[in-house]
């Protein structure tokens, strides 16, 4: 009679020891997302929901397709680009206030309570689908504000180098932060509106309807527009008379506020132009590509010595690539800077210019073999930035009216060594 071996327990627990533990621990991480998404779900649980169990089902099986928002791995609007698709498509069956209960159970927990405080007295469930998108967006997007994302999104461009699927991704991204497919037929006549007013004379016009549409949020009309036009002319035509000393000031404040910028090239040389259009003010840039980069930084180091203008003046040909570069139009944006054509321009300093232009054109293609561009350009800069144009208030020089102060001439100018490198502004080093 054959006799059955027995093994003993404790030889099969130490066999499965290791696997024990590994499993024990995948249920503390389970038990751990478990925890996080009832909390984010306890809001919601004392809610009344009337529902079928099929929309339950559905309202439960896309909450587990979509995964949380959390800052600052990505803003909201990258998050929403991801996954607006499913809130378009997939919860067509969906009444308003559970496509609300889905969005906001994906919040993580300190995106929550954000959101919650600042609704606050409201409950997450009062504000519709549309209102706690646009909330969302305010709180954890980029900072534009909704009517800028949306004019930024009309004023797309393809790049001439860029590929047709990234250009497509571009624009349908663009598309979900600004919330175009939430907007409706009066809004975007009004958007078209603004969109239009391109002129300098009524940049402070279009900046005011901007603030007044974010303030009203949806539901504006174009005869509301209309009738915000007529309010801000009232009250311009109300503001009391400027005595002698705001006047001075304002004159002042007139310099730096709308430049013409220029772009060519001569040879190997490529040269930005900055003029002032109030105090004709020269600024020029030389460098040895024609990159949107380089404009941009170009641009930038300028800005650090005499601030942000409010308007340029697209003097070049508006076809070029760099200013019309993402790169480009995206530094403008997001320094409130208004870029348009000529027209409408003043035109005695677009003259102005085009006189400059023409000087400094033929200095550098005139200029010696061993002499470089911006130490050609140099003289013409001092001679000219010294010089009083016809008009000029109280016969000033350019000088006077950009600095407060004249420049030293030509003659008295100390010996000044440029140090070669990737570009250099070519300023008046002297002064």
């Amino acid at each position: 009679m054959s006799q059955s071996k027995i093994i003993p327990s404790v030889s099969l627990a130490e066999d499965f020891g290791e696997s024990h533990a590994e499993l024990k621990n995948m249920l503390s991480k389970m038990q751990i997302q478990q925890e996080v998404m009832a909390t984010q779900l306890k809001e919601f649980a004392a809610l009344p929901i009337v529902q079928k169990s099929c929309e339950y089902q559905q309202l439960k099986f896309l909450a587990t397709s979509l995964p949380l928002f959390n800052l600052p791995s990505e803003t909201f609007d990258e998050w929403y680009f991801k996954y607006g698709e499913i809130f378009r498509e997939e919860t067509t069956s969906l009444n308003d206030r559970t496509k609300v209960q889905l969005l906001v159970s994906r919040l993580g927990e300190l995106e929550f309570k954000k959101y919650t405080n600042s609704i606050a007295p409201l409950g997450v469930s009062e504000p519709t689908f549309r209102e706690t998108i646009a909330k969302l967006m305010s709180l954890f997007a980029k900072t534009k504000s909704l009517t800028n994302r949306r004019l930024q999104y009309v004023q797309l461009q393809k790049d001439e180098n860029e590929e047709t699927v990234s250009y497509c991704l571009r624009v349908d991204k663009a598309f979900c932060a600004a919330e175009m497919g939430e907007i409706s037929t009066e809004e975007l006549k009004c958007l078209m509106f603004v969109h239009g007013l391109k002129s300098p004379k009524e940049a402070e016009l279009r900046k005011w309807l901007i603030e007044r549409m974010d303030e009203k949020g949806s539901g504006l009309k174009l005869s509301d527009l209309q009738n915000l036009c007529e309010q801000f002319k009232e009250n311009n035509s109300k503001k009391p008379p400027i005595k002698h000393i705001a006047k001075t000031e304002s004159l002042q404040a007139k310099v730096w506020r709308t430049l013409h910028l220029d772009f060519f090239h001569i040879e190997q040389d490529y040269i930005l132009v900055l003029f002032d259009s109030y105090s004709h003010w020269p600024e020029v840039y030389v460098n040895a590509n024609s990159k949107a980069a380089t404009i941009v930084d170009a641009m930038q180091a300028i800005f650090s010595r005499f601030g942000l203008p409010h308007t340029l003046v697209l003097s070049c040909d508006s076809s070029l690539t760099q200013v019309n570069s993402k790169l480009f139009v995206s530094y403008c944006d997001d320094n409130d800077i208004i870029c348009t054509a000529p027209v409408g321009v003043s035109l005695i300093s677009h003259e102005y210019y085009l006189h400059f232009k023409e000087q400094l054109k033929r200095v550098i293609e005139n200029r010696l073999s061993t002499e470089s561009c911006i130490e050609a350009i140099r003289p013409l800069l001092v001679e000219y930035r010294n010089k009083t144009f016809c008009g000029a208030p109280n016969q000033k020089t350019t000088a006077e009216i950009m600095l407060g102060r004249s420049l030293r001439v030509k003659e008295e100018a100390p010996p000044t060594y440029f140090v070669g490198g990737m570009g250099m502004i070519a300023t008046d080093y002297p002064y």
